[in-house]
């Protein structure tokens, strides 16, 4: 029967403020929880860098995930012969079978080739009529979407029914108010995230696997000992894996196990790195479910804690902070895309005690919503920090000539004097010192201030940069400069 559609252990610190998993940007976070409660998420995906392009085979994978849980008759798992030269995968194997895919030729796959928008789109809408799903789209629709979209004319002419469906039921938005970019690649926690969107539309009999708990560290963690891993059992379980990343977001261990703890020595630790851990399970019936990755940060004692940034993460920032991605050129254009808002602090007073207050400064727009979060999660934690100036966008150069970031109102400073900008041997460029610890305005490293800015994407001066050895402890940089 047709459905039809409506339209830790010892030298552990513990964080009390999570830390966003670098292996996972912050807006695909909820998907990714839900599309692996679902079943929808396999590891081959999750081994793999999550904000990185997914190829055919695994997009292959998700959809036969997916079509598992919306098809009215059950997937029969039987040997099948590929067609293709290039590929034994059963999940493309499968797909092809029921007519969600095709080769690049008659007997060729491209396995590890990337996925388009418009291709996902045709695998996506397959799926769904393979599962017996009833979707339709009218011509005055895509009319309407040929309106809406300057680019929708790009697409190939076997995909354009299929994203014109895709578009019109949510499970593809475009990538801004006038273009779908049908050629351009999706990543694989994009793909995730559509799985999850077109799971939660369509699946009549909507199942919540429990994925593996961990008890033992917690998102933000700051170590310089073994990470020692504990989670809660998960019923029907097979079997465990736990994945590690580093900053690049690239695996460097998957272990594998029966039990539920598992370590990760410190002596396969770089100092200075921050590493992701991704715990899942196996069950009985052959899902795999994931937890999201926990974030932490592995640095040996007196060590400097240098974080980097990939240059497809900053890619994404920059898509998010400028009018397609581009520059501001000019005080006026910044002017335009900037607001001021009012932000909470603590106000140290002559005799020692606090009191409470409030700032005001300028901003990206896209960014304002979060600034106001970070001041509200700084402000309500317990140490008070105290904050007596505070600074945004402004256009202006650098102290070497080059054009300031608070000129795209992509920074913040933060208690200059207190946290001063300064050459390797210490020499003050502005600000007159940093004493953590000792001066309340001074920032501390692992502090509440750093964590919370890092929490939403947010490098901070005093460990962003490595090479040049200079340090702006009052800094914090949402594009890593």
């Amino acid at each position: 029967m047709k459905k039809i559609v409506s339209v830790i252990t010892a030298g552990l610190l513990v964080l009390p403020s999570a830390a966003q998993a670098s292996d996972l940007s912050q807006w695909a976070a909820s998907n990714f929880e839900m599309a692996s409660r679902s079943g929808l998420v396999s590891s081959n995906i999750v081994e793999n860098n999550l904000q990185g392009n997914i190829t055919r085979e695994e997009f292959c994978e998700l959809i036969m995930n997916l079509y598992r849980t919306i098809a009215s008759n059950p997937l029969v798992d039987v040997e099948l012969e590929s067609p293709f030269v290039d590929c034994t995968n059963t999940a493309v194997v499968q797909a092809y079978n029921r007519g969600i895919v095709s080769g690049r030729t008659e007997d060729t796959f491209d396995p590890q080739g990337f996925v388009t928008r418009q291709e996902m789109s045709k695998m996506l809408v397959n799926t769904l009529k393979a599962a017996e799903v009833s979707v339709v789209v009218l011509k005055s629709e895509i009319d309407a979407l040929t309106q809406e979209f300057d680019d929708i004319s790009d697409t190939a002419d076997w995909a354009g029914i299929e994203l014109a469906i895709a578009l019109k039921y949510g499970i593809i938005c475009g990538v801004d108010d006038r273009s779908v970019d049908p050629l351009g690649y999706a990543t694989r926690e994009q793909a995730i995230s559509l799985m999850d969107r077109t799971y939660s539309q369509f699946a009549e009999n909507k199942i919540s696997y429990s994925a593996p708990e961990c008890t033992s560290v917690y998102d933000g963690f700051v170590t310089a000992e073994d990470v020692e891993l504990e989670w809660i059992p998960i019923d029907q379980a097979v079997s465990y894996k736990v994945i590690l990343k580093d900053h690049t977001y690239e695996p460097v261990q998957v272990l594998e196990t029966k039990k539920t703890n598992a370590a990760i020595p410190a002596d396969t630790l770089v100092s200075g790195t921050e590493y992701t851990v991704t715990i899942g399970t196996v069950l009985e019936n052959g899902v795999e479910v994931f937890s999201n990755p926990i974030n932490f940060i592995y640095k040996e004692q007196n060590a400097t804690t240098i974080v980097p940034q990939t240059q497809e993460a900053l890619s994404a920032k920059e898509q998010r902070v400028f009018p397609g991605g581009v520059y501001f050129t000019s005080a006026e254009e910044a002017s335009a895309h900037m607001k001021t808002v009012e932000v909470p602090v603590w106000v140290l007073k002559a005799d020692g005690t606090k009191v409470s207050s409030t700032r005001s400064l300028t901003v990206n727009e896209n960014l304002a919503e979060d600034v106001v979060n970070i001041f509200t999660e700084i402000y309500n934690d317990p140490s008070q920090f105290p904050i007596k100036d505070v600074g945004g966008y402004s256009w202006r150069t650098t102290a070497f000539g080059s054009v300031s970031q608070h000129s795209y109102g992509t920074c913040i400073d933060i208690n200059y004097q207190e946290n001063y900008y300064c050459q390797p041997d210490g020499t003050a460029i502005t600000g007159k010192y940093w004493k953590p610890g000792e001066d309340p305005y001074s920032i501390e490293e692992d502090g509440i201030v750093v964590r919370t800015f890092a929490k939403y994407g947010f490098l901070w001066g005093g460990n962003a940069w490595g090479a040049d050895g200079l340090r702006d402890y009052m800094h914090f940089t949402y594009l890593g400069k």
